[in-house]
């Protein structure tokens, strides 16, 4: 039985807004926690040749997971706070007290670090009556939304799909992929418009008072309701007003759902209410800054991939309440394509590279003439959406010989970072471990993590702090003149190596330092090198 209710419970939702941590999830801390993800920072550090004793390690972390409970307990007080970024996360706060070096090699990684932080520290259980709820919704017409404060939304997404619930939740809204955290109430409002309902026909269902309720009542939704979890009768500090109800578990929920008497029929709503998601070398190279796609791997489009993509996409759509056909997204998506090919090309000859964001690709190149709900809808999706998506696009394949590079390196005690221009730099990390190349590979540095991208020299310097090494001790191995040599120059590079290919024959920039014509030429070229050949 519920602590408490009151009347706007008589009346079913149109739409249920979950949180995630204490109502689709109960969490409990892993005591062994701190030391397993120490462990694992030092595994990313050792590959980087940065040793920190792993004392240290878990001593900041530990530090930084008490400074981020009071940051965020801070953040609560706020009408609209911001999110942390990973980086930030990463690096004022997890290793804020650790070397220079240490903090550039975690901060390149600092997604995965966030994901291994949110696996390890907390164990994740089901809470019971999540599916029934879930279930009884589906069946009775009602969408259904996940809004959440999030340290990593990807680890969040994982263990909803690992326990068969994606296809019973329409939406996921995550604050490190939106960018605020609650109780700003554009996290409910957008999930909203993603679901195309109108907020005060939807019920909230949290467990705090100085996030979830104050969310609630700030974004306007039809009820709120709290299920208890650690912190529901104590929060940090006082709060204003009560929830609509209160319940123990889940099943009073359920029970409240059932009594309700049906909402009426209306028309989807269209507006929407929240915002929307926007030199001269000096011989053997002492680290070897490799390009990705073109150098370390090689692809081929996958048109299946993409329809099977893009039937994916009806789906979420579909049930979210937006149908789109798919021949029009298909074309969508091309179109997409395409204004990113432009804006790429305006961009590129700046000062400043700056790299596009999942939402701004999604909801202002993709979906740019969709209605508002269905461009809420892809916003609100658009990290997972781009990992799909460029998963699905292409067939991908180690280069031949390039893994004898990396051994030559590796036995050279020759640094190798990973320099890519990325939609989706997950897509990659997830390759490398399956190809088993991370021992190989002493740090990556991801254009849409990074924020820029080549030929913007910032993320090349960066690389090269990271492994620790001067940049006229670099080498960079690139297969395009206008990106990748340009962002060499620019960035003092020491050498920098074109590998030659469809897209670099007749391509514009400047000329290399070396040219070679597949990786066994550049494997040729490295070893007279290092044997004081060149």
């Amino acid at each position: 039985m519920p602590a408490m209710t009151h009347g706007p419970l008589t009346i079913a939702p149109r739409a249920l807004i979950l949180d995630y941590g204490g109502v689709v999830v109960t969490t409990s801390k892993r005591p062994t926690g701190p030391a397993e993800l120490a462990a694992a920072l030092d595994a990313t550090l050792r590959r980087a040749g940065v040793e920190v004793p792993v004392e240290v390690l878990e001593r900041s972390v530990r530090s930084g997971v008490a400074a981020l409970r009071d940051y965020n307990n801070m953040s609560s007080r706020r009408r609209e706070p911001r999110e942390l970024t990973h980086h930030e996360i990463v690096t004022d706060f997890l290793a804020s007290d650790l070397p220079d070096r240490a903090r550039l090699v975690l901060g390149a990684d600092a997604a995965r670090v966030c994901e291994a932080k949110v696996r390890l520290l907390s164990e994740h259980t089901l809470r019971p009556g999540v599916r029934e709820l879930l279930l009884a919704a589906r069946s009775r017409g009602i969408r259904t939304g996940v809004a959440s404060n999030a340290q990593s939304g990807a680890a969040h997404r994982t263990f909803i799909e690992e326990h068969d619930l994606t296809e019973l939740i329409d939406i996921q809204l995550y604050s490190d992929e939106f960018g605020v955290r609650k109780p700003h109430p554009d996290m409910l409002r957008t999930v909203a418009d993603a679901l195309a309902i109108p907020i005060e026909e939807c019920w909230y269902v949290g467990d705090t008072r100085d996030r979830d309720l104050l969310a609630g009542r700030r974004a306007g939704v039809g009820a709120v309701v709290l299920i208890r979890h650690r912190h529901t009768d104590a929060p940090p500090y006082g709060v204003d007003g009560e929830p609509d109800a209160i319940f123990d578990e889940v099943t009073g929920l359920l029970a409240a759902l059932a009594d309700a008497r049906p909402a009426p029929a209306k028309a989807p709503a269209g507006t929407a209410a929240g915002k929307a998601p926007a030199a001269t070398g000096r011989g053997c190279p002492k680290a070897l800054l490799l390009d990705n796609g073109g150098v370390l791997s090689l692809s081929e489009k996958s048109p299946d991939g993409v329809r099977d993509f893009v039937a994916y996409l009806a789906g979420r759509l579909h049930r979210a309440g937006h149908d789109l056909d798919e021949a029009r997204l298909r074309a969508d998506l091309e179109s997409g394509r395409r204004r990113y090919g432009r804006w790429k090309a305006e961009h590129d000859g700046g000062d400043r590279v700056p790299e596009i964001t999942p939402a701004e690709f999604w909801a202002t190149m993709v979906a740019a003439d969709w209605p508002a709900g269905a461009r809420a809808a892809v916003a609100a999706d658009a990290r997972d959406l781009m990992y799909r998506y460029v998963a699905a696009r292409a067939v991908r394949r180690l280069r031949p010989g390039i893994l004898d590079v990396l051994l030559y390196a590796h036995e050279a005690g020759i640094r190798v970072g990973i320099v890519s221009n990325t939609m989706c730099g997950r897509v990659p990390r997830a390759t490398h471990v399956a190809w088993k190349l991370e021992p190989y590979l002493g740090v990556s540095f991801f254009s849409d993590e990074f924020g820029f991208r080549k030929p913007d020299p910032s993320i090349v310097l960066a690389c090269a702090s990271a492994l620790g090494v001067d940049p006229l001790d670099c080498w960079f191995v690139g297969d395009k003149r206008g990106r990748d040599v340009a962002a060499a120059r620019r960035a003092g590079i020491g050498t920098s190596v074109l590998i030659e290919s469809r897209q670099t024959g007749g391509s514009a920039g400047p000329e290399p330092s070396i040219a070679v014509p597949d990786a066994a030429g550049l494997l040729k070229v490295l070893v007279a090198a290092t044997r004081g050949g060149q």
